[in-house]
């Protein structure tokens, strides 16, 4: 996973290549959001699975419906992953010291924030 895959970029003689748009998504889904954009880029969905995105990691819990948590358990579940450990991941019960601890650190403030009213609204 967050692997980049080399590939020939080689155009057959006579054709012209032109460049197209990058699609956006704007249908308002979970997945067009910035904060999604930061959960994926951030590595969380290599773990973490959001039902109707395309999060679909099977080690730490499933976050669909965490919003019945709050925003304050949130932030620390992401800043202090060890502080209170989830009961129940795919796979059994789940284990401190899986996830990364130093989330407050590697992401800027404003992404922090971002990434914390995402996965609240969740």
């Amino acid at each position: 996973s967050g692997r980049f895959v080399d590939s020939s970029c080689e155009v057959a003689p006579g054709i012209t290549v032109e460049p197209t748009a990058t699609a956006s998504v704007s249908d308002g889904s979970l997945s067009a959001s910035p904060g999604f954009a930061i959960f994926r880029n951030s590595g969380c969905s290599g773990c973490h699975a959001i039902s109707g995105t395309s999060a679909a990691g099977a080690i730490g819990p499933n976050l669909t419906g965490i919003q019945s948590k709050g925003e304050s358990y949130v932030r620390e579940s992401i800043v202090d992953p060890n502080a209170v450990v989830a009961v129940e991941c795919p796979t059994g019960p789940c284990t401190a010291n899986v996830m990364p601890a130093n989330f407050g650190d590697i992401l800027s403030p404003e992404d922090l924030d971002t990434l914390v009213s995402y996965v609240s609204g969740l």
